[in-house]
């Protein structure tokens, strides 16, 4: 009488996969996430913190020209005009309508051209390159090394491992009865 219980098993454990590889791809990610955040939360000015938002709208809304945005001005008697990172650090300058210094910072919500302001926003508060490249600038050497490190460790890791795997399972299978037939 035979007691077989319907399928064969066909996943072997310890699995084959190259997880030390994998988890070297792991730790890059997060590693390269976490020096974009401390480049965001550290280096970069306020402005280019407050206005991140409004330019990654205007790159998505590429179905409406325009967009409701609040922008930065600086007023200065009659003159007015849009806000950059030197006039956070003017002494000259006031923040809020009831200031009473020679020129003031006022947020006013407005219309704008989706790509007249992303152009402004990059060449006047980003330097002339968009975010991603600031970013992109700041976190590739930690990537990149991070998965050169890990990676010299990993691979020697992951061989070993498959073929100590390969001799387990030779082993067990020298080991064991030949399966099929009536037992």
């Amino acid at each position: 009488m035979s007691r077989v219980w319907g399928r064969e098993e066909t996943y072997r454990w310890p699995s084959d996969k190259p997880v030390w590889t994998i988890t070297v791809l792991a730790l890059t990610v997060a590693a390269v996430l976490a020096a974009a955040r401390y480049e965001y939360a550290r280096k970069w000015t306020y402005f280019q913190q407050a206005y991140l938002g409004m330019y990654i709208g205007s790159e998505v809304r590429l179905w409406s020209k325009t967009t409701p945005s609040l922008v930065a001005y600086r007023i200065e008697g009659k003159q007015k005009r849009l806000a950059v990172d030197r006039d956070l650090s003017d002494p000259t300058v006031g923040v809020g309508k009831e200031t009473q210094a020679k020129a003031k910072l006022e947020w006013e919500r407005g219309t704008y051209n989706n790509a007249e302001l992303r152009q402004w926003l990059e060449r006047a508060i980003y330097g002339g390159q968009s975010p991603w490249l600031l970013l992109w600038a700041a976190t590739w050497k930690m990537g990149a090394g991070v998965l050169v490190v890990g990676l010299a460790l990993a691979i020697p890791r992951d061989r070993q491992r498959r073929s100590s795997i390969a001799l387990s399972n030779r082993m067990a299978s020298a080991s064991s009865p030949k399966s099929g037939g009536a037992r």
